[in-house]
């Protein structure tokens, strides 16, 4: 089962807002998506038979039947790598002001001090997750921090995983 970013990002809301229904219009609100694309992923995820459609006020709801036959296939290490993937492109496409990429050559000071940095960042951002309370999703930042050997990349890229 292939799922889209947009479909995760509904299936999230739904999830851990725990509410019964949900309108297009209150989805649309909480992620900022235009309402057309919510109805239309909504369809889909009818089909994929995730979500169900009732005649009511907040007429779609999660089907938790079938979401936890799938559980396990969208927690998987390949559907992350795939998620994770495609916001990395996202990002990279829009490569706003905040978004940087560099190679660079490093000495073995700059190359530790960077690793410090980078996991004092790590260590800040699991400390805000952890105390952060409920807001809106479409609040939500990625943020995408690392560092790697570019001749190992170039190798993992030609010879695969």
């Amino acid at each position: 089962m292939e799922i889209l970013l947009v479909e995760r990002a509904i299936l999230e809301l739904m999830i851990s807002n725990n509410k019964k229904g949900y309108s297009v219009e209150e989805i649309a609100k909480e992620l900022s998506y235009p309402e057309l694309v919510v109805e239309n992923t909504l369809s889909e995820l009818m089909v994929l038979r995730l979500v169900n459609y009732r005649a009511s006020k907040a007429p779609y709801e999660l089907n938790r039947l079938e979401l936890q036959k799938v559980a396990p296939l969208l927690r998987s290490k390949q559907e992350k790598e795939k998620n994770i993937k495609e916001l990395i492109n996202s990002m990279f496409s829009s490569m706003e002001e905040e978004t940087s990429f560099n190679r660079v050559i490093l000495d073995d000071f700059e190359e530790a001090k960077i690793a410090q940095m980078i996991k004092e960042l790590n260590d800040f951002i699991q400390h805000v997750k952890k105390n952060k309370k409920k807001s809106a999703h479409s609040k939500e930042k990625v943020i995408f921090v690392g560092m790697n050997n570019y001749h190992d990349l170039v190798l993992k890229d030609v010879v695969g995983s």
